[in-house]
């Protein structure tokens, strides 16, 4: 590690010596970073070398102030974060990354876990996600996140889940655990914002697929339903948690009710953000559309394979018993990256094998 300090950073005003940097320029850093990083589309707003600067300064702080490791571990989550972010922008435009600065900084976690007990989840959680898709070191991935699963953190089970779905991440496929992990994530309930919704309805998913998950799928889109209703209460936004995966998860494996066709034309889809491009044209033609090869430009527009597999396996659901059809899906997916896509494969092999039978 560059340098692991002792001094606590408490982020209020304190006595210090006098130093180039001070706390009032981390706390300014560190702020600036949190809001591009929590920005309505942090990728297209991002300007590479303000955030560049930032970073650095919260570099010159920990070689000039002392931390505790706590405080360190929030600085270092601030400058990991903003690190993979300025990749993610080099990655959009078509330009090459270097990975010399996110490699320090896990360099810096790897260190800091030795000399301290105190649990380090949202950096394992970041920095499992940096190992997988900018080191492309599945192996480190998984040892980040199965520390942090262990330790409660809802990510870091979730992720533990869909890899025991998928096998991938260098785990072999274990339905029993991936069930498992999957219930641990729901029994937090909204403590981590939207991951109790997610993992239930991936359970509804692996039901409807024919894994045995020891509730039918009802069960499972209900606590989809219940747990997004109570984050909305809590945070006050109507739009939270994807109420468009919802809608079209009850829609396909709950009796096709027109209601949730209502719900999903009710919502608004902001495609100013990029992330979303081409999910208001998958959402305005999925009911309508009675093959794959309709959807694959409106696929084509999409942000990323991941959000593509996602659509995808919504298609597949709805598609449940129709081997023809399944067959092309499972032709157009296969395609796509696993490493973004690898749970919606293993959805698509599973209704495939289902609809042969």
């Amino acid at each position: 590690m560059r340098k692991l300090k002792r001094f606590a950073l408490s982020l209020l005003a304190f006595s210090l010596p006098s130093f180039a940097i001070t706390l009032e320029d981390v706390n300014h850093a560190h702020k600036a970073i949190q809001s591009q990083l929590y920005s309505a589309d942090p990728l297209n707003t991002l300007d590479i070398n303000e955030l560049q600067k930032h970073i650095d300064t919260l570099e010159t702080a920990t070689r000039e102030i002392e931390f505790d490791a706590a405080n360190f571990a929030i600085i270092l989550n601030a400058q990991l974060s903003a690190a993979e972010l300025i990749n993610k922008k080099y990655h959009f435009n078509g330009e090459s990354i270097d990975v010399s600065q996110v490699q320090d900084f896990l360099d810096d976690l790897d260190t800091l876990s030795e000399v301290t007990d105190i649990k380090l989840n949202n950096l394992q959680y970041n920095a499992g996600h940096i190992a997988a898709h900018q080191l492309q070191n599945k192996g480190l991935a998984y040892r980040y996140w199965s520390e942090c699963g262990i330790n409660g953190h809802a990510g870091c089970m979730n992720i533990l889940a869909t890899s025991y779905e998928s096998g991938e991440f260098v785990v072999e496929k274990d339905f029993h655990k991936a069930v498992t992990w999957h219930k641990r994530v729901v029994a937090t309930g909204t403590r981590w914002n939207c991951a109790g919704v997610y993992s239930s309805l991936r359970l509804a998913i692996l039901s409807s697929s024919g894994v045995e998950t020891h509730k039918p799928t009802e069960h499972w889109l209900e606590q989809v339903t219940l747990l997004r209703e109570q984050r909305i209460e809590e945070k006050g936004e109507p739009d939270v948690c994807s109420p468009d995966m919802e809608y079209i998860a009850h829609y396909t494996m709950n009796g096709f009710g027109q209601k949730w066709l209502d719900k999903l034309a009710s919502i608004n889809m902001n495609e100013d953000n990029i992330t979303r491009s081409g999910r208001a044209s998958w959402i305005a033609d999925f009911d309508k559309a009675q093959s794959l090869n309709v959807l694959i430009p409106t696929l084509d527009l999409m942000y990323d394979d991941a959000r593509r597999c996602s659509a995808i396996e919504e298609f597949a659901l709805k598609n449940k018993g129709n081997k023809v059809e399944l067959d092309l899906i499972h032709s157009y997916i296969s395609n796509l990256d696993p490493e973004h896509c690898a749970p919606n494969q293993a959805t698509v092999i599973r209704l495939l094998n289902l609809a042969a039978q």
